[in-house]
């Protein structure tokens, strides 16, 4: 019998990566911010860099209802240089290819 919780401590996947890039970027186009201006709001403690920190606090606080390994997966990914930030190159990017429309359309917005 299959439970949910043998997946933990799995590798996390691409399709959790998508997921989270897909809802962050719903959240911003929801509340109408680019990925810039989404960057910088995800940035919580204004140094300049999304950290992991900053993701897991921005998440939270926007109820996003992603699972920790999916943001870990979307951070991971994005932290392209391994330095403990996401790039705001990165972000943009991952941003303008996420499919936002489709998570506003499964939340009837």
């Amino acid at each position: 019998e299959g439970t949910a919780s043998e997946s933990k401590g799995s590798m996390p996947t691409t399709a959790g990566f998508q997921g989270a890039a897909d809802t962050i970027a719903a959240a911003l186009e929801y509340n109408k911010l680019s990925p810039s201006e989404g960057y910088d709001a995800f940035d919580v403690d204004e140094d300049g860099k999304v950290s992991w920190e900053d993701l897991k606090q921005a998440v939270e606080t926007l109820r996003l209802e992603l699972a920790e390994a999916d943001v870990q997966a979307f951070f991971e990914q994005l932290d392209e240089s391994k330095s403990g930030h996401i790039s705001k190159d990165a972000w943009q990017r991952t941003m303008r290819d996420a499919h936002a429309d489709t998570v506003l359309k499964s939340r009837g917005v």
